[in-house]
């Protein structure tokens, strides 16, 4: 504890008493946390519980938290660079929340250390072929075959790999040797089952799912998946009583509902297939084609403003959707919203330039608007597009003939995962996909808060010497700007500071407690003091950077500033911020320290708020160059190569960034890392 004064006592009258005990308290300060850094050093790599970490990671994964599975078998990692456990039991946590690349990287390295391990190649195969690397995972899965020749779970695997390739006759063939096996196993029925539905076998597919349900009457998926086949034999009743069945035994799985609304919708009951639809968003608020089919029904119904509501949702995640642009624009022609219509039909003739139906719609509202001869241009482009396709027999054209066959070509978001996606499944749940916050130095009344900054990968040793040299005998650090920071303990710990003094130090102080109560324009002029009295004060530059930063991110256009969002195109200002000048204090500070990734990393945010989106990939690089295991600066630059168009790049950065401890990673590799 602290040594704390105490205001009732007489002494402190005594500048001199004061001046003493003020000392001493500093001192104390400054002796407990140098102890507890200390000891935080003396604990070698050696002396950390590896068995601990180790266990822990397994219970964690056990148990579905897989972000703190991760977290416990990265420090098992550190300690232990060599253990197979370690490697393979944090591949199998990224596998589950989606991070194919980071379990694949685990899992080589796991099987670097024992090649032959059975379950370490059989989870590869499973991560290589979800990756879509089809001819890798059944090289492993060959391996494992031979190590374990009658274990049915290695020939349903194989069997799933010929699936996804859609190589039905040996993918059944796979799943009978599973059967021949294991008679009693009712996932080799259920995926024969599927494999035969695929192959319009549709009664011997419903005999294996009546065998998957006599073995295990409990199996939701096996009741889910004959419904599936009912539908597709048109048989919507029988479909409808199997998905209320799977629905009683697993009442969350989106695509219950979703293919139950479906089966409502050939009855024409509207009204259950909308509940359902609602239901499915419930679970999965992201589910793109759900929104896209309900809007649709809303369409037919004439609810315009529910439909645009919903198109508007497809298209805020998929933001090019051509489909979706040309249908909304079509409903926003029903709402005379003209002018907006067009915006869509162009929007969807610049993804599809010969879309002759967005060529026809535009003309009809430019018609609306008076506009007669841009009418008659849009519609002589149409007229020519159409006569083209239809002399050449070409067959993109036939592909846009059937406003049918255009919902069916459609391709969105639709994992249809359910709302929890497991308790530990992050990358399942809704979150804002924004770009992680700017680095700023700032000062500390609580030891644990100084020895948490102390920790993080963004301290320099500068601050070091900073505190061991500044006249205030205070704790500096380096924090997230909007992390947690007890700014009452702060305020009460610096009642003895005489805030009016000339100082550098005092300068630089007061414009961090202005910063974190947002008042700005007086940080700025704390900071413009602080460097006035010392040009060469590297925090003045950098916090004063931040402040300008975020003085301008706060203002009332801050509407208009570049938004990092969930679309994949970098959006356009008419009007781009100037954030020169906050660029200019942190490039001072990159001049005066180079070798600070806190500086260069603060650098690449500015500009990818300034829209100068490869300065800032070329600087996030320079501060993981400094530091390796800067998370922040792996998200953001993950997050800038996918607004870019890079995502095949962006998506190690993104893994690398989930393992070091930012879980929203995970989310952003689902929509984006396919």
């Amino acid at each position: 504890m602290f040594y704390t004064q105490n205001k009732n006592k007489c002494y402190l009258c005594t500048k001199n008493k004061k001046s003493v005990i003020t000392k001493y308290r500093t001192q104390l300060k400054k002796l407990f946390v140098i102890t507890l850094l200390m000891l935080s050093a003396a604990v070698s790599f050696s002396q950390i519980n590896f068995e601990y970490f180790l266990a822990v990671g397994r219970y964690k994964l056990s148990d579905g938290h897989y972000v703190e599975a991760i977290n416990s078998l990265n420090t098992a990692i550190v300690v232990n660079k060599n253990s197979y456990d370690a490697h393979f039991f944090r591949g199998l946590a990224k596998y589950s929340l989606g991070d194919y690349i980071g379990a694949k990287e685990d899992l080589d390295r796991a099987l670097t250390i024992q090649p032959m391990s059975k379950w370490g190649l059989y989870y590869r195969a499973a991560t290589l072929s979800m990756m879509g690397m089809y001819d890798e995972a059944e090289m492993d899965l060959l391996v494992v075959s031979k190590i374990d020749p009658l274990d049915s779970a290695i020939h349903i695997s194989v069997g799933i790999n010929k699936l996804h390739q859609k190589h039905y006759d040996a993918a059944e063939a796979k799943f009978n040797e599973a059967i021949i096996l294991t008679p009693n196993n009712d996932d080799a029925y259920l995926y024969r089952c599927i494999v035969r539905a695929l192959k319009k076998e549709y009664e011997k597919a419903i005999e294996d799912c009546n065998k998957a349900i006599k073995i295990n009457q409990f199996n939701a998926d096996a009741f889910l998946r004959r419904g599936m086949v009912h539908y597709e034999m048109k048989q919507y009743e029988k479909a409808i009583e199997d998905y209320e069945y799977a629905l009683k035994l697993v009442n969350d799985n989106p695509l219950t509902y979703f293919y139950r609304a479906l089966s409502y919708l050939e009855q024409g009951d509207t009204i259950q297939a909308l509940r359902d639809y609602d239901k499915v968003l419930e679970l999965d608020s992201h589910n793109s084609l759900t929104y896209y089919n309900r809007a649709i029904i809303k369409s037919e119904q004439k609810d315009w403003q529910g439909a645009l509501q919903d198109y508007s949702s497809v298209l805020y995640y998929n933001p090019e959707n051509l489909y979706t642009l040309y249908n909304r624009g079509l409903v926003k022609m029903e709402l005379q919203d003209y002018k907006g219509a067009i915006a869509d039909f162009s929007s969807a003739i610049a993804a599809f330039p010969d879309f002759s139906y967005a060529y026809m719609a535009r003309g009809s509202a430019k018609h609306a608007l008076n506009d007669r001869w841009g009418a008659i241009a849009d519609q002589d482009t149409a007229i020519f597009i159409m006569q083209r396709m239809s002399d050449t027999n070409d067959s993109t054209y036939l592909a846009f003939s059937d406003k049918a066959q255009l919902r069916r070509v459609i391709e969105l978001e639709a994992d249809f995962n359910r709302s929890s996606g497991g308790k530990g499944q992050v990358q399942y749940q809704t979150t804002q996909i924004e770009l992680e916050p700017l680095w700023m130095i700032s000062c500390f009344a609580s030891d644990d808060e100084y020895v948490k900054a102390h920790r993080s990968e963004a301290w320099d040793k500068t601050l070091d010497n900073y505190n061991e040299t500044n006249s205030l005998g205070l704790k500096f650090g380096i924090i997230k700007y909007g992390g947690l920071q007890s700014l009452d303990e702060l305020l009460e710990a610096l009642s003895d500071t005489d805030m009016s003094k000339e100082d550098v130090n005092v300068s630089f102080l007061a414009g961090i407690i202005n910063t974190w109560i947002s008042n700005y324009p007086a940080a700025i002029q704390s900071y413009d003091k602080a460097i006035s009295l010392d040009e060469d004060f590297l925090y003045g530059w950098f916090n004063r950077s931040v402040v300008k930063t975020l003085q301008i991110r706060n203002a009332e256009t801050y509407e208009d500033a570049p938004f990092i969002g969930l679309s994949e195109s970098p959006p356009k200002t008419k009007d781009p911020i100037d954030y020169s000048s906050a660029i200019d204090d942190i490039s001072e500070a990159i001049m005066s320290y180079s070798r600070w990734a806190a500086a260069w990393y603060n650098r690449a945010t500015i500009k990818a708020y300034s829209g100068d989106y490869q300065g800032a990939i070329s600087d996030y690089t320079q501060a993981i160059k400094l530091a390796p295991k800067m998370a922040a600066a792996y998200y953001n630059r993950g997050l800038i190569l996918i607004f870019t168009k890079r995502a095949q790049e962006a998506c190690p950065d993104l893994s690398k960034a989930g393992e070091l401890g930012i879980p929203a990673a995970y989310n952003v590799i689902k929509r984006y890392c396919k």
